[in-house]
């Protein structure tokens, strides 16, 4: 039986997307199931989006 792990998951993973909207960054994850994992994160102050943090930290929600 395979462990459960963040590598383990990353691998099973056949697409990644990204959209934004009113500065909340919304990842949806596509494994090779086909089901699709959608996850976001969001700033307080829209001044300090980041677009790469976004992604980054939405990723990382969708993963988890």
């Amino acid at each position: 039986m395979k462990k459960l792990t963040k590598e383990y998951i990353e691998s099973l993973v056949v697409s990644t997307e990204y959209f934004y909207k009113t500065k909340v960054t919304i990842c949806v994850l596509t494994p090779k199931n086909g089901f699709e994992i959608v996850a976001y994160s969001g700033t307080i102050d829209p001044n300090n989006f980041d677009k790469k943090l976004g992604e980054k930290i939405a990723y990382n929600n969708a993963i988890n």
